[in-house]
Order: C-alpha cells, then structure tokens, then sequence
C-alpha cells in the first residue's frame, strides 16, 4: 500500500476505511452508497442526489 499522501483525506465507515483527495471531498455528498453490479467485481457508486461512478473496481490489500 502506498505511503500517505499529505492531500490524502481518510473516511471511515462501519465496514469500510477509504482514502480521498481532500480537494475532490467537496464534490462529494455526506451519505454514500457502495453498491455491488452484475458485472462483479465491479461497483457504482451514488449518493441521494446523483451518481458519482458505475465502474469502480476494489482493490483488497490486506
């Protein structure tokens, strides 16, 4: 796993730690949603207002 990055900004959830661009943090809404495609191992994600991403992939590093 790559070193933090001094722009990087950690968001914690109740299953899932994740790292952002602080400067991209404003474009996104407070409740996400990661949900799982058909095209597994794929995902979208969304928020209550729109859709940020139909392709995201996971990458497990443990």
């Amino acid at each position: 796993m790559p070193a933090p990055d001094k722009d990087d900004l950690p968001i914690h959830s109740e299953h899932f730690h994740f790292v952002i661009n602080r400067d991209h943090a404003v474009y996104f809404e407070e409740n996400l949603y990661l949900d799982s495609e058909e095209t597994y191992p794929s995902f979208r994600l969304f928020g209550d207002s729109r859709l940020y991403g139909k392709s995201i992939r996971l990458l497990d590093q443990r």
